[in-house]
């Protein structure tokens, strides 16, 4: 065999090698792909988002009893600063501009805060999550009973998820004690 030969084999060989290994990773990773996808299907998320200055939850209206619920910080806490979900009774959560301005002066903002762990006036969160109830997303607290909580401290990205423990039929009160307009509720289904 002579010497471009053997090169032109090689080479060959080499080619189907590289396309062998190409193929196995391609594979490799829709396994992957298809797996994480899979595995989030079954779980319904609570984006926290900004649009221009406007923050708000973009959540589903339902979610099953017993599904995995996710809650996922998509904005710059350099530039909003970071963000709680809380489950609160809806009564409590501040309807008025006034009501939303004085929110940690003694209302359910501040409560939320010391669910957290925080010590006014100059404390930080100490527990994150802050549980209640059932492990799980089914407790909603008031200003003497600690409701479900979850801090996302200022990182875009940071998420946190657990199974909803409430029974279907239960609606589930939310907002974020640092910007009290935000709001919203989800609907607990069978």
């Amino acid at each position: 065999m002579t010497y471009t030969q053997l090169f032109s084999r090689r080479r060959l060989l080499g080619a189907a090698l590289a396309v062998s290994l190409l193929a196995t990773a391609l594979l490799v990773a829709q396994v992957s792909t298809g797996a994480a996808a899979s595995k989030r299907a079954g779980t319904a998320v609570v984006t926290i988002k900004q649009q221009g200055k406007r923050l708000f939850f973009d959540a589903p209206s339902t979610v099953k009893s017993g599904q995995k619920l996710e809650v996922l910080n998509t904005t710059k806490g350099s530039q909003v600063g970071p963000h709680t979900f809380a489950l609160v009774q809806a009564n409590l959560r501040p309807d008025t501009a006034k009501e939303r301005k004085t929110c940690f002066e003694g209302g359910i903002c501040l409560t939320i805060a010391k669910w957290l762990g925080f010590k006014p006036p100059n404390g930080s969160v100490t527990i994150n999550p802050a549980k209640a109830g059932k492990a799980g997303w089914d407790t909603e607290g008031t200003r003497s009973k600690t409701g479900d909580v979850w801090f996302t401290g200022g990182k875009k990205g940071n998420h946190f998820s657990q199974v909803v423990s409430a029974k279907a039929g239960t609606t589930l009160h939310f907002m974020c004690a640092i910007h009290p307009w935000m709001q919203g509720e989800i609907k607990v289904t069978p």
